[in-house]
């Protein structure tokens, strides 16, 4: 039961120091509460916990324009986040957490502002089938749900750096990221961030029947926490050299099989997604490692071995 409800935005553009805030405030937040968090990255690309961010992202370019590349603890596909962006996290205990009840209140809070909206898909939100905001969630003693809503983004910028899959645009029946995405100004040319804000803030407060409360942070706990997201380990992830690769559309996620065999059995093996089951490739790489197979016949892409780890990953999918 939802006893105190908490507020907290932040001026920091900074998306290192931001992930960490939102870190730290998913693993602090008090028993039985609930918090809105709204925060804004100045210039850069986020990609997913699972995700190959060389796969992802064009990366020259981003360098050139000093764009920061960014990976977060969450599942799902990459983003690109400048000012015209603006980002929420809801907190909640685990026991109280209800992701439809977020989408309600972003829902409500943008109906006030004369922008009619609805839920798309497995993590979208969408305006005439056109996608402004999109989710990630992570579970742990308290649950973090997490997301985009473009007020005013670059889309230009947006597809430069973003190197969307082929297989992902033709499932939603467009030719370019561009086109499958709206800014909430062009439904609302008046529209301020200011106000997307209050109104956020209003939906939540009128949802929970409560008054927000600001809650503290330890500045200086956030500043060593961002130390991680700034690791370039942790952001490029190196894959090693692999001598085979097949990649897969489920209706949850792009999946990408890398690994390499000794006498038909697979002894190293990478996963990279955008499904938003942050620990799904994991569980998938412990069951195929040491799997045997053929690697002629696996180079054909109706292989008994291929179609063993399709039926694999749809087994999978029934679970989430």
């Amino acid at each position: 039961m939802i006893n105190k409800i908490y507020y907290i935005e932040t001026d920091c553009l900074n998306p290192y120091e931001n992930l960490a805030m939102e870190e730290y405030l998913t693993d602090t937040l008090p028993i039985n509460s609930a918090l809105l968090f709204l925060w804004q990255n100045k210039n850069c690309v986020v990609i997913g916990k699972n995700q190959n961010i060389y796969d992802e992202c064009n990366l020259d370019l981003m360098n050139v324009d000093k764009v920061k590349p960014v990976r977060r603890k969450t599942g799902g596909g990459a983003v690109y986040h400048d000012l015209g962006n603006l980002n929420f996290s809801f907190i909640t205990n685990k026991k109280d957490y209800d992701k439809e009840i977020n989408n309600l209140i972003i829902l409500k809070a943008l109906n006030s502002l004369n922008i009619k909206a609805e839920i798309s898909g497995r993590n979208d939100l969408v305006i005439n089938e056109q996608k402004f905001s999109g989710h990630a969630y992570l579970s742990k003693r308290n649950c973090l749900h997490h997301g985009t809503l473009m007020v005013d983004v670059d889309k230009n910028k947006l597809s430069k750096y973003l190197n969307v899959a082929k297989a992902k645009l033709s499932s939603k029946h467009v030719k370019s990221v561009k086109s499958r995405v709206i800014n909430l100004k062009e439904v609302n040319k008046d529209l301020t961030l200011k106000q997307l804000k209050k109104a956020l803030l209003d939906s939540f407060e009128n949802h929970y029947q409560k008054k927000a409360k600001l809650i503290d942070v330890d500045v200086d706990k956030i500043k060593q926490m961002s130390n991680q997201y700034q690791d370039e380990n942790f952001i490029f992830n190196k894959l090693d050299n692999y001598s085979f690769q097949k990649s897969y559309r489920f209706n949850w996620g792009l999946v990408k099989i890398s690994y390499n065999l000794k006498n038909n059995t697979i002894v190293k093996i990478n996963i990279s997604s955008d499904c938003l089951d942050s620990s799904l490739p994991e569980e998938i790489q412990s069951v195929l490692i040491n799997k045997q197979l053929d690697e002629k016949l696996y180079s054909q892409h109706d292989s008994r071995e291929y179609q063993d780890i399709v039926t694999l990953l749809l087994k999978k999918e029934e679970s989430l």
